[in-house]
């Protein structure tokens, strides 16, 4: 399903993560423009946060062929529904209202998000063996930080920190370059 950068942006855009951050985070937090920490010096305060926009999503769905030609209210394309399994960890409860809050955003533009519950051993090693279709994750790192562990495509399987298989050439050549610049 998200091997389409639409689909990804389209995910991005149901999550209402301001609703987020006022009440499940009961106020703590803002919503970040990528994944550095917000007041470090590798974070650029010009980026804005995707907003939520069940609109834009659905036409980014429309876009990538995922539309619902059978009316039953989930986007399918070629005889595939959009149906995925959504791993949290078990009997915690950001990672449940989390889910929760996926689960109804996604049903809103036609996709089904089916709660995947493991406790955290299991979750963990389902995480490393990449073995889910989607996953709630938080990194913390120190405020400098070296994004090479967790999103360059080299830590892509064998139990590397690129659980979610991240892969850009691009962004492959620049982390490469920032660890030879000590400056």
């Amino acid at each position: 399903f998200f091997s389409d950068s639409r689909v990804r942006r389209a995910m991005t855009h149901i999550v209402d993560r301001e609703m987020i951050c006022k009440h499940l985070l009961k106020g703590i937090g803002v919503v970040p423009s990528g994944p550095f920490y917000i007041h470090g010096p590798l974070n650029d305060p010009n980026l804005k946060p995707w907003p939520c926009d069940l609109e834009k999503a659905k036409i980014l769905l429309d876009e990538a062929g995922w539309i619902d030609t059978d009316g039953d209210g989930i986007r399918d394309k070629n005889g595939r529904k959009f149906t995925f399994k959504f791993m949290h960890v078990a009997g915690r409860s950001l990672h449940e209202q989390l889910t929760k809050h996926l689960r109804d955003q996604a049903a809103k533009v036609g996709i089904e998000v089916v709660p995947d519950p493991y406790e955290w051993s299991v979750f963990l090693t389902r995480l490393l063996d990449q073995q889910f279709e989607g996953v709630t994750l938080a990194w913390f790192t120190d405020v400098v930080e070296d994004p090479y562990e967790v999103f360059h495509s080299s830590q892509i399987g064998n139990r590397g920190s690129n659980h979610v298989a991240f892969r850009n050439k691009e962004a492959d050549e620049i982390m490469e370059r920032a660890r030879r610049i000590l400056d």
